[in-house]
């Protein structure tokens, strides 16, 4: 059984406890601010417990303090669908696996669900340094909302001290100190991916209650909707958690179950990833320089430079976006190199378009989207990964770029508050 225990507030410092299979477990969140017991604290101790759950994968959790059935059924959800990833990485069939099921004490929190008035109507922006939050600030000014900027950091990140300065945005950070033990290698324990944005998600509900503020956005397109495979009958995404279903279940578990005040959305959901990359070269012109999606940021055991690797599926994605928008002169300044002509990234080039049968587990593009990209250059291209496509490949790509046209251009499903829809400039 995996437990997850009463966090603990001093000042600004939550700690969270949790303990599985004879281990104990403690991670300690510091706030830019003094820390008060809310359901939304309290949510975040659940949430959070993901990065700890994922080593044994039990299939029963128990609650120290005591939660609704809605709740319940709430993180039921949750624990069940979220890991679908790392159920396939570690080969684990999904049938022999009984749904999570959650126990609680009858331990009372005795706290109200907050409803009232006086929230503002400014936004609490998620900052990853990356194009589509940039965007997200932008849209966000051109819709005459105010904003604030929040990020959660396991080490301090140069690429979104930057960005938010080139944004002229203030940013609250979240510094996380997870357990060590998770460093080191722990006998029969799983690894790999977990929906690391409902983390994101919680603190920022946490940001937004303390500050009175009505909105907490993210900046998650419409492609998280494309699974990387579909696997033992199960389709599994590495971005479900930056999904609509997700985004759509979130925000009913908030103002139903946490703070009926706040309001959680993607600015973004409406769009294609091709559509959000021609609006960033429009727009978003001034943060050339100060913007990274390179994946090596954020890693715990890489050296934070804030730059791009050329290696990564984040850096290879964006180039192949932004080439389809941008001259040559304007790639050199953001990426300093051409990641088209380097054969290393066959393997990578080749996932990212769908020729191969898995798509690469990271937040990039859909198939499709690159394909639509590499057609605009596929018949004049000298960069080596494209020159090297067999004729075959050729037309396997500008067959699926002419079904990804209609994708690209639609507006598609989204939960943001028409105050705010009816302004945004797309």
């Amino acid at each position: 059984m995996f437990k997850i225990l009463t966090p603990q507030i001093k000042d600004n410092t939550v700690t969270f406890t949790y303990e599985t299979h004879g281990l104990r477990f403690l991670e300690t969140h510091v706030f830019p601010f003094s820390l008060e017991f809310s359901r939304s604290t309290y949510a975040l101790a659940i949430g959070v417990a993901i990065s700890y759950y994922k080593l044994y994968l039990d299939e029963d959790i128990y609650i120290d303090w005591d939660i609704s059935i809605q709740e319940k059924a709430f993180w039921q959800w949750i624990y069940n669908k979220g890991f679908s990833e790392l159920i396939y990485d570690n080969k684990i069939p999904f049938d022999k696996r009984r749904p999570v099921t959650i126990t609680c004490s009858s331990v009372s929190l005795k706290m109200t669900l907050e409803n009232i008035p006086n929230y503002s109507d400014t936004a609490v922006l998620g900052i990853g340094g990356g194009k589509d939050s940039t965007l997200a600030k932008v849209l966000l000014d051109e819709a005459k909302v105010k904003s604030i900027g929040y990020s959660t950091e396991i080490k301090p990140s140069k690429i979104i001290e930057r960005n938010a300065l080139s944004l002229q945005i203030p940013l609250l950070s979240v510094e996380r100190i997870i357990d060590p033990q998770l460093k080191t290698n722990i006998s029969n324990t799983y690894n790999g991916h977990i929906p690391i944005s409902l983390i994101y998600a919680l603190t920022g509900v946490v940001i937004a209650e303390h500050e009175k503020i009505k909105y907490v956005v993210v900046a998650n397109e419409a492609s998280t909707e494309e699974e990387n495979i579909i696997w033992d009958g199960i389709n599994v995404n590495h971005q479900w958690s930056k999904t609509f279903e997700f985004e759509k279940q979130f925000y009913k578990h908030v103002i139903t179950s946490i703070n009926a005040n706040i309001h959680y959305f993607s600015i973004l959901r409406s769009l294609s990833s091709v559509k959000i990359m021609e609006l960033f070269v429009t727009k978003c012109r001034a943060q050339f320089e100060s913007f990274s999606s390179c994946n090596n940021n954020f890693k715990i055991n890489k050296v934070n430079t804030g730059d791009w690797c050329g290696i990564c599926p984040k850096c290879l994605g964006t180039y192949i976006l932004m080439k389809a928008f941008l001259d040559e002169d304007d790639l050199k300044v953001i990426f300093k190199k051409n990641y088209l002509d380097d054969t290393a990234n066959t393997t990578l080039f080749h996932s990212l378009l769908g020729l191969s049968e898995v798509k690469v587990f990271d937040c990039v593009a859909t198939k499709d989207e690159t394909c639509f990209c590499i057609s605009k250059i596929i018949d004049k291209s000298k960069d080596a990964l494209i020159v090297n496509l067999s004729d075959g490949e050729r037309a396997f790509i500008k067959e699926r770029a002419n079904f990804g046209d209609t994708y690209i251009l639609e507006k598609h499903e989204h939960n943001i508050p028409e105050n705010i829809w009816k302004n945004i400039k797309i």
